[in-house]
């Protein structure tokens, strides 16, 4: 089994999800986090739980792409 550097936050109550950055709804925005605890993402890195309706889901790849100085 493998386990992976960036994972979303886990789910411990309604404190661990936030406002989505695109649809603005509360409480259905999980984010990315470092599991070495080395790289804080922005606000904007993560996924809406909504993914029909909304859809957004903005990956580490996505935002090492936009910042490849943070690498």
């Amino acid at each position: 089994m493998s386990t992976h550097r960036f994972i979303l936050e886990p789910y411990k109550g309604v404190s661990t999800r936030h406002i989505c950055p695109n649809c603005h709804r509360q409480r259905c925005f999980s984010k990315y986090i470092d599991t070495e605890k080395q790289i804080k993402f922005p606000e904007y890195v993560g996924r809406c739980d909504h993914e029909q309706k909304c859809g957004y889901h903005f990956t580490p790849r996505d935002y090492f792409e936009q910042n490849p100085s943070e690498k």
